[in-house]
């Protein structure tokens, strides 16, 4: 499989960075890393690292519109949505076990793969990197 989950926490903020490949819910973009926040700051500071870097992010919205098609008459929550935007719907359903952190989510469904001819890109590792030595105080 191709999902997998890295969690970025600081010890002065609790800040988590999942990223992954969500099998059913993809958004398909090549050209940029679809990125979901709860926190305008850190959205804009990875997004700000994706344009330094050259590995840019679009940043999706998660609003409660999309947070209702989770809702489910069997459960406490669905784990995908009734309608459209499954990227935004899987950013939603996230969102649900990471409330009391400031968190974005990185899907790169569509640039991790797809824009290399030959497997995998590297990517979201630069915007990653710089992001974290912008944290460090090393830019």
């Amino acid at each position: 499989s191709t999902e997998g989950m890295v969690a970025c926490v600081s010890s002065a903020r609790k800040r988590v960075t999942p990223v992954r490949e969500l099998q059913e819910a993809k958004w398909k973009g090549q050209e940029a890393t679809g990125i979901f926040s709860n926190d305008d700051a850190l959205a804009d500071s990875l997004l700000a690292a994706g344009d330094r870097s050259h590995d840019r992010g679009w940043r999706f919205p998660i609003w409660e519109e999309y947070h209702r098609q989770l809702d489910s008459q069997f459960a406490d929550l669905a784990n995908i949505g009734t309608g459209g935007a499954g990227s935004i719907t899987a950013a939603c359903f996230l969102s649900q076990f990471a409330e009391d952190y400031k968190w974005a989510h990185l899907d790169i469904a569509g640039t991790a793969f797809r824009s290399a001819p030959k497997g995998a890109t590297g990517r979201p590792v630069p915007l990653l990197v710089n992001y974290l030595r912008e944290r460090a105080g090393m830019l």
